[in-house]
C-alpha cells in the first residue's frame, strides 16, 4: 500500500498561511508606529487617545470579517473565501501609505482587521480538513508560527524606515499570497460536501502524496460529510442544546478570552511606549526586534511540541510561564509606583516582557485555533467559529483600550496585576475541564465530549 507524505500539506498550509502571516503584520504594526505618530515631528499628528482606538479599532473590526466569511465558506468554498481575504489586506496597507490624518488610519485599521476575521474564520477550517491526524496539531500552529513572522517582520523594518516604506512592504504580502495560493488545492471535505468525488479524489492524492488512493483514504471525509448531512445544517441550537457541543463552546470561549485577558493585545500594541516609559536603555527598535524573534521561537517550538506533549500539559504550562512574567512586570511598576529607584532594574521589565511573549507563543497563542478546529463537529464549526471570533474582537478591544484607561489613572502596575490574576484563575479552569486531543480522530474527539466527564481526562506526558 502507498504511504501518504506530508510534503505538499505543508506547502498548501504555507501558502494559505501568507493571509495570516499579513495579519501579523498588522498587528505588529502599531507598536513602531504609534512611537512615531505621537512625536512632535510626526507628519500624521496623533494623539495618546486616538493612537488607542487606531490599537484597538483593529480586534473589533474582525468581527464583520467573521459573518462575511461565515457567509461565504460553505457556499463559495474555503479557497475562494481565503483569496477574498487579499482584498481588504491591500486596501488597507494601501490606505496606511497615502495616510493624510488619523482617519485614514482608523479606516485602513479596520479594513485590516476584516480581513483578519476572515482569516481566522477560514483558515482553521481548510487546516482542519486539508491535513492527516497525524500531523494536524503542528500544522495548525502553523497559523501563530506565520502571524509571529508578521509581527517580527513589523518589529524588524518599521522602526528603521518611514510610515509609507512599512506599507509598501505589507502590500507586497496579499500579492504574494495571492499569486501562490492559486496553485493550492480546494478542501477535499468541502468537494464533498458539494458533491464533486472526482475533484475530491485530485485534491486528497495531491495532498497525500499519492498516485492511488487506498478506499480509507476517502473514508473518514466521506463519514464526516454523512454525519453533516444527517444532522443537518448546524444552528445556533445544535451549539447551545448538544452536549458535547456546548461543552466545546465553554472551552473555546473561555481559551479566546484568556488570550485576550493575559493581556497580549495590549502588550504588543504598546510594547514600544512601555519600554519607553520602564526607561529602557536598548534602543527601543532592537528591543522590537528581540520580541519579533523571541515570538517566532515560541511559535516554532510550539508547532514540535503540540504533537508530542499534547495540548493540554502545553497549555497549561504555557499559561505558568505567561503568569510568572506577567508579574515580574507588574513587580517592576510597583517598585516604581511607591517611589523605589528602579533605573538598575529595567532589565526586569525587559526579560519579563520577553519571557511572557515567549511562553504565550508557545502554547496559549498557538493552540487556540488547533482546539477549536478540533473540538467541534463540522455541522456547527463555522457558527462556532465565528463565535470564537466575536469572543476575541470584543475581549482584544476591550483589553487594549482598557490598558491605557487603567494604566493612565491607577499606573501601569495595576494592569499587569490583573492580567496575571485573570491568566491564574484561567489556568485553573483548563486543568480542570480541557480534555486531550492529541492525534485522536474528530469522530474519537467528539465521543469523548459527548460520553466522558472532566474528571475522566487524562493528562498525556511528553
Amino acid at each position: 500500500m502507498e504511504k501518504s507524505s506530508i510534503g505538499n500539506q505543508i506547502i498548501t498550509m504555507l501558502a494559505a498561511t501568507l493571509s495570516t502571516l499579513c495579519g501579523g503584520i498588522h498587528t505588529g504594526w502599531t507598536s513602531p508606529s504609534l512611537v512615531k505618530l505621537q512625536a512632535n515631528n510626526s507628519d500624521v499628528p496623533v494623539t495618546p487617545d486616538q493612537g488607542s482606538w487606531i490599537a484597538s479599532i483593529y480586534p473589533i473590526s474582525f468581527i464583520p470579517g467573521v459573518f462575511i466569511a461565515g457567509l461565504i465558506v460553505n457556499r463559495w468554498g474555503r479557497k475562494v473565501t481565503l483569496h477574498l481575504i487579499a482584498i481588504p489586506e491591500a486596501l488597507a496597507f494601501a490606505l496606511i501609505i497615502a495616510a493624510k490624518n488619523y482617519w485614514w488610519l482608523y479606516i485602513a485599521r479596520a479594513l485590516a482587521g476584516v480581513s483578519s476575521g476572515m482569516t481566522c474564520t477560514a483558515i482553521p477550517m481548510y487546516l482542519g480538513e486539508i491535513s492527516e491526524d497525524r500531523v494536524r496539531g503542528a500544522l495548525g500552529v502553523i497559523i501563530n508560527l506565520m502571524d509571529s513572522v508578521g509581527i517580527l517582520l513589523a518589529y524588524s523594518v518599521g522602526p528603521w524606515v518611514s510610515r509609507v516604506t512599512l506599507g509598501c512592504v505589507g502590500l507586497a504580502v496579499p500579492v504574494i499570497f495571492t499569486l501562490s495560493f492559486l496553485w493550492m488545492p480546494e478542501s477535499p471535505h468541502f468537494l464533498v460536501m458539494k458533491d464533486k468525488p472526482e475533484e475530491a479524489e485530485k485534491s486528497l492524492k495531491w495532498l497525500l502524496k499519492k498516485t492511488v488512493l487506498s478506499p480509507e483514504d476517502l473514508t473518514k471525509i466521506k463519514e464526516n460529510v454523512e454525519f453533516e448531512k444527517k444532522n443537518d445544517k448546524g444552528t445556533i441550537k445544535d451549539l447551545l442544546t448538544e452536549k458535547g457541543n456546548r461543552k466545546a463552546l465553554l472551552i473555546v470561549t473561555v481559551l479566546m478570552c484568556t488570550q485576550q485577558i493575559s493581556g497580549v493585545s495590549a502588550i504588543r500594541a504598546y510594547t514600544g511606549l512601555i519600554f519607553t516609559r520602564a526607561g529602557a536603555t536598548l534602543d527601543v527598535g532592537i528591543v522590537l526586534i528581540i520580541i519579533g524573534v523571541v515570538q517566532f521561537i515560541g511559535g516554532l517550538l510550539g508547532m514540535f511540541l503540540v504533537d508530542h506533549a499534547g495540548r493540554k500539559p502545553l497549555l497549561l504550562y504555557s499559561i505558568a510561564g505567561c503568569v510568572i512574567c506577567l508579574i515580574g512586570e507588574a513587580v517592576y511598576f510597583q517598585l516604581e509606583a511607591i517611589g523605589v529607584d528602579v533605573s538598575s532594574l529595567t532589565w526586569i521589565s525587559v526579560t519579563s516582557i520577553v519571557g511572557y511573549l515567549l511562553s504565550y507563543s508557545i502554547g496559549l497563542g498557538c493552540l487556540a485555533f488547533v482546539i477549536l478546529s478540533e473540538l467541534f463537529a463540522y455541522n456547527v464549526k463555522t457558527i462556532a467559529t465565528m463565535w470564537a471570533i466575536v469572543i476575541i474582537s470584543v475581549s482584544a478591544m476591550t483589553v487594549t483600550k482598557l490598558y491605557q484607561i487603567v494604566a493612565d489613572t491607577y499606573g501601569v502596575h495595576a494592569a499587569f496585576w490583573g492580567f496575571a490574576g485573570a491568566t491564574i484563575l484561567a489556568g485553573l479552569f483548563f486543568y480542570f475541564v480541557l480534555p486531550e486531543t492529541k492525534q485522536k480522530s474528530f469522530a474519537d474527539i467528539q465521543k469523548n465530549l459527548r460520553n466522558s466527564n472532566a474528571s475522566d481526562t487524562v493528562i498525556i506526558k511528553a
